[in-house]
């Protein structure tokens, strides 16, 4: 229980700090250009400091793909949703209080883009695939610059700024900025789009990393059938020695040898 409160605990400063940092650098009285820069970073340097603790999600999407995976528990998915969640909600908060907008409010009126929806399934898809192989592969460590990258690279050319977290989406229903806050048919829709985004990456990952299991099934297989085959040859020669009628010989005959000696 303590592991999974330090855990959550982790998920829930980490996501804070992010989404503070998404909300603060649209809450400047100037965008800066470096602001995709400076929200990848924090994302990157977040995870780095939560990856040996809590996995470094940080992200709905990226816990749901390894609770689709049977990586982690169902009650740790819930447990780090909730963290993440509440994270986002303070974070928003924090943003807007750096910058002495404190007040959380929700908007409305807002129509999405024609292009947001498949922006966030890219975006979402491709995040939850690096994650997902880097994590495979054994090779996570590399994970908080390829996720900084991705997202920093992702947010130039998608229309969205590549928000690809339900966490950061929830949070951003509830920050007064207008530069930066959702109204509830765009979170939806964007919503929506990072689950699908999480399903293309759950498929993409089963085959990338099926390949390799595929070989090592179909080898185990073909060794299986051999040993098996060899076992089974053997049992029945062992079958056939021991139902082979034994030589015996009538109890008043003696051998030649014997005989020669009498003589």
């Amino acid at each position: 229980m303590k592991r999974l409160i330090r855990r959550s605990l982790a998920e829930f400063i980490g996501v804070m700090v992010f989404t503070a940092s998404v909300v603060g650098v649209h809450t400047a009285v100037t965008l800066s250009s470096l602001a995709g820069l400076a929200t990848a970073t924090v994302l990157g340097v977040m995870t780095l400091l939560t990856l040996n603790v809590s996995g470094g999600h940080l992200n709905p999407a990226v816990s749901l793909y390894f609770l689709a995976r049977r990586q982690i528990s169902v009650s740790y998915f819930f447990s780090y949703l909730a963290a993440q969640l509440l994270g986002a909600l303070a974070g928003a908060w924090l943003g807007g209080f750096v910058w002495g907008a404190s007040n959380l409010a929700i908007v409305a009126g807002q129509e999405a883009l024609g292009g947001a929806f498949a922006s966030e399934i890219l975006a979402t898809a491709v995040l939850i695939t690096l994650f997902g192989y880097l994590s495979a592969n054994k090779k996570s460590q590399l994970i908080p610059v390829a996720v900084a990258a991705w997202t920093f690279a992702a947010g130039v050319f998608t229309v969205t700024g590549a928000i690809a977290n339900p966490a950061l989406t929830f949070g951003r229903l509830f920050t007064p900025n207008t530069q930066v806050n959702l109204s509830f048919n765009v979170a939806a829709n964007y919503l929506m789009a990072q689950l699908l985004g999480v399903l293309l990456a759950v498929i993409v990952t089963s085959f990338i990393l099926g390949k390799v299991s595929l070989q090592k099934v179909v080898t185990f297989s073909f060794t299986s059938k051999a040993r098996s085959a060899s076992k089974k040859k053997g049992s029945k020669n062992r079958v056939a020695l021991k139902s082979a009628p034994k030589s015996s010989k009538p109890k008043g005959l003696k051998s030649p040898m014997q005989n020669s000696k009498k003589r």
